[in-house]
Order: structure tokens, then C-alpha cells, then sequence
């Protein structure tokens, strides 16, 4: 039994477009209540939309959005499983990545296990590592040279166009500011 899903990518992004700048809208205009109205009074309706604050919506989102892309990512491997095609080991650990990734943004694991870390490499007691939050990104860092290693011989081989939208997205992700 094959499952058919017709979907429109169109109808798709035009949905994420229009969701992701309904709520930087909401961030800005709860950012301009806090600093030139009375913000302060209603910090839970803040709370909810500012972008620089975690759990809460936009944060869920982008969660919510990294599972999605773990779940189309799974349902490719399985049509390349159920095809023959080659690469399925890349495409399963591609999803499993972003499942992972899904995970950590809305548990932040990275940075719950950051500072108890440091401190005991350092010696010292938690609460005197307050830089602690960035030693993540060591463990980071060698974790994105060997994903790198091993899939940019995998985004050579994809269509000319896929790999210019993944590219896209990539750059529209770094300019309009991540956490």
C-alpha cells in the first residue's frame, strides 16, 4: 500500500511566509509596548512573542518547524527505501538530525548540560561559570565539521535547484537571526 499525499508547495510556504511574519510582528510590536508604552504591566503577553525569550511561541515554532523537516526528511528516505535509490543512509541521518535538533530547541539540552560541564572541567561550582552557556559550542563546532565532511559530497549530487533553495534558506536563517 502506497501512501499518496498531494500536496501544494505553494499553498505550503505561503502558509510558513505568511505564520513567521505574523509572529515578528507580534515581536515588534510587543519590543515598541515594552520600551515606549506600558509593557511592563503585561510582561506575560511580552513573554509570549519576543523572539529573545525561550519557551515560548517563536520558539515553539521553530521547533515545530525543525520536526516537520525531520518528518519530510523520513518519509524521502522511505520513498528511496521503498525505490532502491541510493543514499538512504544519508537521508535517515539527515531526518535523525533533525529530529535531534527539533528536540534540543525546545528542551535546550545544549545548554542545560553546558554549564555543569564546564564546571566540572574547571573544578568549580556551577554558579561561577556564567560564560558557560557558549562552551556548547565546542562540542558544536566539531559536530558541524564532520556532518559537513560527510554530506557536502551528498548536496553536490542533489538537483541544481534544490541545492540553490537549501542554500537560500540558509542564508535567509543567518540574516533574519537565530538562537
Amino acid at each position: 500500500m502506497k501512501l499518496r499525499l498531494a500536496v501544494s508547495t505553494r499553498t505550503v510556504t505561503r502558509f510558513f511566509v505568511v505564520l513567521s511574519v505574523l509572529l515578528l510582528l507580534a515581536s515588534i510590536a510587543v519590543n515598541c509596548w515594552t520600551v515606549y508604552g506600558n509593557g511592563d504591566d503585561y510582561w506575560f503577553v511580552v513573554r509570549i512573542f519576543d523572539f529573545d525569550v525561550k519557551n515560548n511561541l517563536p520558539h515553539a515554532y521553530k521547533a515545530i518547524l525543525l520536526l516537520l523537516s525531520s518528518l519530510v526528511l523520513f518519509w524521502i528516505a522511505s520513498g528511496r527505501r521503498m525505490s532502491g535509490g541510493d543514499s538512504l543512509r544519508l537521508w535517515r541521518g539527515l531526518a535523525w538530525v533533525f529530529l535531534i535538533l527539533s528536540i534540543d530547541q525546545e528542551i535546550q539540552i545544549h545548554q542545560q548540560f553546558a554549564a555543569p560541564l564546564i564546571a566540572r572541567i574547571k573544578g568549580v561550582e556551577p554558579e561561577t561559570t556564567p560564560d558557560a552557556k557558549v562552551y556548547w559550542l565546542v562540542p558544536c563546532l566539531i559536530f558541524t565539521v564532520a556532518f559537513v565532511g560527510v554530506y557536502l559530497r551528498f548536496w553536490w549530487r542533489l538537483p541544481k535547484g534544490v541545492r540553490f533553495l537549501l542554500l537560500w534558506g540558509r542564508n535567509l536563517y543567518w540574516r533574519c537571526g537565530r538562537s
